[in-house]
Parts: structure tokens; sequence; C-alpha cells
């Protein structure tokens, strides 16, 4: 809509994408559109060499595309931002335990 600031420019499309998600029965967004990705892929593996691949977490980047691409702290958002800036003083972990 015209004279939309970003901000809600930007909210609108959050509610937009997570309203079309639950019409199709996903939680949210990126579990929408990971589906719709892999359904493609399904479609077309006939003819292309194809490989889907599930890690435990995806997270954004720092500073790519821009600075703040992370928005709020979110798994593991929150070792990773001081961990970047430098300030991350020590982090206690299990030594025995599993990670992926």
């Amino acid at each position: 809509e015209q004279g939309c600031s970003e901000e809600e420019t930007k909210q609108a499309m959050k509610d937009l994408g997570l309203k079309r998600a639950k019409l199709y029965g996903w939680p949210n967004s990126y579990a929408f559109t990971k589906s719709m990705g892999e359904m493609l892929l399904g479609h077309y593996r006939e003819n292309l060499p194809i490989v889907i691949i599930r890690p435990t977490i995806i997270t954004s980047t720092f500073s790519d595309p821009f600075p703040g691409w992370i928005e709020g702290l979110k798994t593991v958002d929150s070792v990773i931002v001081p961990y970047g800036k430098g300030t991350l003083k020590c982090f206690l972990v299990d030594h025995k335990a599993l990670c992926d």
C-alpha cells in the first residue's frame, strides 16, 4: 500500500507470510517455503542430480546482506552475536555432549 513506512511494509509482509503458511498447515513461513522448495525439487528430480541436506540449525549472518540482518535472538544467535562482536568472554559446555 502506498504511504506505508518501511517498518509497516515489513510487518505486513511477515504477517502475510505467516497467514499463508498457516493456511497450508505450516507453523511458519520458513517451514512453508522450505517445503515448497523441496516439492519443486521432487518434481524435477528425474532431470537433475539432487541431494537435500537438512542441517540441524540454519541461522543468519551478522552483517550480510546488511548490518542488523539478524532480527531478534533465536536459537544460537545469542551466542553468535557476541562472538562476532568479540564480546563473548566464556561459553560453558558439557565437553562430553554431542553437537552437530
